[in-house]
């Protein structure tokens, strides 16, 4: 998580190029940090993935995510 932040603050806050880049250590190629579900593989970012009550989760921040979820459809 740590790369895919450093990278979407290169392409936010650093105009003139980022001072830090993650390189392959064999090829010195810049990488482009992506993170993925462990379980499917599939990128976070494709829009198929939401934020959900957890196990702990209260009445108020179950009815929060309803509502989120409600306002999206």
């Amino acid at each position: 998580m740590v790369h895919a932040l450093l990278a979407w603050g290169n392409r936010q806050f650093a105009p003139e190029g980022a001072s830090v880049v993650l390189a392959d250590t064999e090829t010195g190629a810049v990488a482009d940090p992506v993170m993925t579900d462990r379980i499917s593989g599939k990128l976070l970012s494709d829009g198929s993935f939401r934020t959900a009550p957890g196990p702990a989760a209260n009445d108020r921040t179950r009815a929060q995510r309803q509502q989120a979820r409600d306002a999206a459809v």
